[in-house]
């Protein structure tokens, strides 16, 4: 019964090996061995009489025969019941090589049952996937991990069946068990190595796919060829089961399945393919689970077999309906007869793969000697190769032959014969060089980028550097020894080191594929370098802790400056430095709203700023501009997103700030900005604010309500601050220039008598002193010009002269409490003629207190030396009044201005 379960093992799964063993070649060995010794006894014992050695030699036994087998097979072959505890009735010898207990005491449980041996987490999916399988009377397979009696943990591969009664139920389970622990470390190595030689997945001859969720996400060059596909967009996006025959669309769930409940790798199985041309193609495909986020990948390796398919898939036909499949291994299977007496040995059996293996064609080389057979071999070698028979040992040689590499593995039968396995491994030699070689080149191709590279022992803190990571910041290697990882965080910015830090947690969370941070890096003449830092995790922990990084450095510190440079220039306002609207608009877009809550909003817009900019120039404005930009920026820091969006308006985005928050700072801004002065004038800015913390609400919702709280505050304000703020301007003017002062007084009193003369009601009469002392509140601009050498020459002097009842005004206009003046203060310098300024207006057109302030201004002006250095009297003025009349001012109001408003003036 054990010698079937290892022939149903062989002729079930010996395909799916055949095509790793350039990755496991000794497994591969010691299980073609086995199924070839099985099936030549199996002959033998169907034969019965019959027998191909004709040796002058005792009879075989062949339950002997039989034993042998199993005790040289690497692994534990076994029966148990189909209980709980998995009780053994029968295990082979070589159950204490795999597990450190002997068959005795596993047998019946005497120590320990099996299913305490195996560790814990699988112990339930076994049982559960044993029962699926023996119900539908299949063989099974699986990989677990098991714990030696030395405590050490072990991979094993098992197979097996079960053994049923007539009515279909489980008497026992019958099966095989090898140490797989070889293979698993391997691949846990090329895992450890697979940052490194990432490239060689896209170079692989093998087409290599990635599903995820049935859909194809990536599709290496290999696996486009493969499906003879246009290109691999063709491919990416596709449903895996469009691209497999029908038969194999149910295989491949379960398949997944498996995967997504075990974790663990699917071993090799033949697929059909449906090519993008209409042909089938066959490969073997193996698969391997990878899970981000709770989400399954499945990585996919095809072999493509569809050129040599027809010839194993006979192959395999034989395999299963006869016996002699060891003839037609394609690995070498010799056994010799051994003469201690004269040390040498006669060839009594050979498959047909022995001597292509050792010579490259097929001959028969029955019946002659080790010596004939390996003439290389020394006496010493030959003696060591005998006394494996004697010993019991394993011995493996790898020679070269016949210009090819040869793997042998010599071991003894029950008979005391030598056993030979011969392999061609050169193919493996060969890949295994190429690798070597690909390193080697991948080497060279990161010297020749010339960029710094590192690797980071998570556990250690301990980083490997190349020589330009240290030369890239002005060091040499040996200057910066020994490497951790506080070497680099001593080199890199404090304010990049948190944002690199933030970055490599989130990659460490799986957030991110890769982390990639821009620092500063301090280089040893003193200055910062901008430094690409790149790397992803190369290794993880089985509680998926990053274990092992690989990473490189780039200098990007002359692109860093240029992207400053065209930030500066794209997104940025030129005046205050602060983002534009182009830069808000881009952040308010990006912006996570999830990590960002609560997030709160301020509009800031500057009161007054078109008052100054008429009185004190559109330098005055932009001070007025740039104050305030640097108070904002003073307070907030860099902890809020600053944007100045219009002339005197601007914005505040604070992430992770509530209302209550925003306003404090907002009271602390304008606090600053009550105790500021600038130009005789107090800042004034009106600011309003709104917050959310729903992420499902829109910021422009948010961005309108601050903007109508900031519009109700401004518009609350305006009426006010506009009339201080013409109040400030006109006691400036005065404060730089006293006879404006004086001038003021002078024609308010002189329109106001006027106002007397002429019987107008008292609300004109106050209107009319009202407009005599603000008429010339234009000239502020003037003075400030004068301050600044503005003027070129007297043409310049007379066209701002001209200009300042225009000024004058548009301040006016802009408060309520004044703005019945504006027009009055527009044409106080209109002549009765229409050659005045500044729309030359004539007689009646003319507004009336215009005209009354016309004949004030200019009387003062000639009884003071407010304007021209001359002064006249009383009477010479009048006579100059009187030459203008009907020209420069209305003649009757002159005459009343004479006849009634001078008398006055003279008592």
């Amino acid at each position: 019964m054990i010698l079937s379960i290892i022939y149903t093992y062989l002729s079930d799964n010996l395909y799916i090996h055949l095509t790793s063993f350039v990755i496991e070649p000794v497994f591969l060995v010691l299980m073609i061995f086995c199924s070839i010794m099985v099936g030549f006894f199996w002959s033998l014992l169907l034969n019965n009489s019959k027998t191909i050695f004709h040796l002058k030699r005792r009879k075989r036994n062949f339950h002997d025969d039989y034993i042998s087998l199993v005790e040289n097979f690497n692994g534990m072959a076994y029966r148990c019941l189909n209980d709980d505890l998995w009780t053994m009735k029968y295990a082979s010898p070589k159950t204490y090589e795999l597990l450190g207990y002997t068959e005795d005491e596993v047998v019946d449980n005497k120590l320990i049952s099996y299913e305490e041996i195996i560790l814990p987490k699988y112990r339930e999916y076994l049982k559960k996937r044993w029962v699926e399988i023996l119900l539908q009377h299949n063989d099974f397979s699986e990989e677990y991990i098991i714990k030696t009696k030395n405590n050490e943990e072990k991979w094993v591969y098992e197979t097996g069946h079960g053994i049923y009664d007539d009515s279909g139920k489980v008497l026992y389970i019958e099966g095989y068990i090898q140490d797989i622990t070889s293979q698993k470390q391997t691949v846990i190595r090329e895992r450890k190595n697979q940052a490194k030689y990432r490239n060689l997945i896209e170079n692989s001859q093998d087409a290599i796919y990635i599903d995820e969720g049935g859909i194809i996400t990536y599709a290496n060059q290999a696996c486009v060829e493969f499906l003879k596909a246009p290109n691999d967009e063709a491919i990416l996006g596709k449903k895996v089961e469009s691209i497999l025959s029908e038969k194999y669309v149910q295989f491949y769930k379960e398949r997944v399945n498996r995967l997504s409940i075990s974790h663990l790798s699917n071993p090799r199985a033949q697929y059909e393919f449906i090519r993008y041309d209409g042909s089938i193609a066959f490969a073997e495909v193996s698969s391997s689970p990878y899970f981000e986020d709770d989400r399954l990948a499945i990585h996919v390796f095809i072999h493509d077999i569809t050129s040599t398919i027809k010839t194993e898939s006979d192959l395999k036909r034989i395999q299963k309906r006869n016996r002699d499949l060891i003839s037609e291994m394609k690995e070498g299977i010799g056994v010799f007869q051994v003469d201690f007496e004269t040390m040498n040995s006669i060839l009594v059996f050979q498959n047909k793969g022995l001597p292509i293996n050792l010579y490259g064609k097929y001959n028969k080389i029955i019946n002659k000697t080790f010596k004939e057979i390996f003439p290389l071999f020394s006496d010493n070698e030959t003696s060591e190769i005998f006394n494996t028979i004697s010993s019991g040992d394993v011995l493996h040689k790898e020679i070269l032959m016949n210009d090819r590499v040869l793997e042998l593995r010599f071991f003894t039968n029950v008979d005391h014969e030598l056993v030979m396995m011969a392999s061609d491994i050169t193919a493996t030699k060969k890949q295994i060089k190429e690798i070597e070689n690909q390193a080697s080149r991948l080497a060279t191709m990161i010297k020749s980028t010339d960029v710094g590279t590192w690797e980071w022992n998570l556990v250690t803190n301990q980083i490997i550097v190349n020589d330009r990571w240290a030369t890239l910041l002005g060091y040499t290697h040996a200057e910066l020894e020994p490497y951790s990882i506080e070497t680099w965080k001593t080199l890199t910015n404090p304010d990049d080191l948190i944002k690199s830090t933030e970055l490599l947690q989130n990659h460490f969370d799986k957030k991110t594929d890769l982390y990639e941070c821009q620092v500063r890096m301090k280089h040893k003449d003193g200055h910062e370098l901008w430094i690409l830092d790149r790397g992803c995790v190369a290794e993880w922990s089985d509680t998926g802790k990053p274990v092992l990084m690989y990473g490189i450095h780039i200098d990007v510190n002359e692109q860093i400056q240029k992207q400053k440079q065209i930030e500066k220039i794209s997104y940025r306002d030129f005046l205050t430095g602060l983002y534009n609207r182009r830069a808000l608009s881009e952040y308010l877009n990006k912006i996570n709203m999830k990590n960002a809550l609560p997030i709160s909003i301020a509009m800031a817009d500057v009161n007054g700023l078109k008052i100054t900019n008429d009185s004190f120039g559109h330098s005055a404005g932009d001070e007025l501009i740039i104050f305030v930009a640097n108070t904002l920026t003073s307070v907030f820091g860099g902890n809020a997103f600053l944007a100045r969006t219009g002339g005197d308006e601007f914005m505040i985005v604070k992430e992770n700030t509530d209302l209550f928050t925003m306003h404090k700072i907002i009271d602390e801004i304008s606090s600053r900005f009550q105790k500021s002065i600038l130009h005789g004038m107090q800042i004034s800015v009106a600011f309003g604010a709104s917050s959310t913390n729903n992420s499902t609400d829109s910021l422009d919702s948010v961005v309108r309500n601050a903007e109508i709280e900031m519009y109700n505050r401004k518009m609350n304000s305006t009426i006010v601050k506009r009339s201080e703020t013409i109040n400030t301007i006109l006691e400036t003017l005065f404060e730089r220039e006293p006879k404006e002062r004086i001038h003021a007084q002078n024609v308010s009193l002189l329109a106001s008598k006027t106002g007397i003369a002429l019987n107008l009601s008292r609300d004109e009469i106050d209107m009319l002193k009202t407009l005599g002392y603000f008429h010339d509140i234009g000239k502020i601009v003037m003075e400030i010009e004068r301050s600044t050498n503005t003027y070129n020459d007297s043409a310049d002097v007379w066209k701002h002269s001209q200009s300042h009842s225009e000024i004058g005004y548009r301040l006016i206009s802009s408060a309520n409490e004044y703005k019945h003046l504006a027009t009055d203060i527009l044409h106080h310098h209109e002549k009765w003629d229409g050659t005045g300024y500044p729309l030359n207006l004539k007689s009646e057109d003319i507004p009336l207190r215009s005209r009354i302030i016309t004949i004030c201004n200019s009387y003062d002006n000639l009884i003071t030396n407010h304007v021209i250095n001359e002064k006249f009297s009383i009477d010479q003025a009048v006579q100059k009044l009187l030459l203008e009349s009907g020209k420069s001012f209305d003649p009757k109001l002159l005459q009343v201005f004479i006849k009634k408003v001078i008398p006055v003036i003279r008592k």
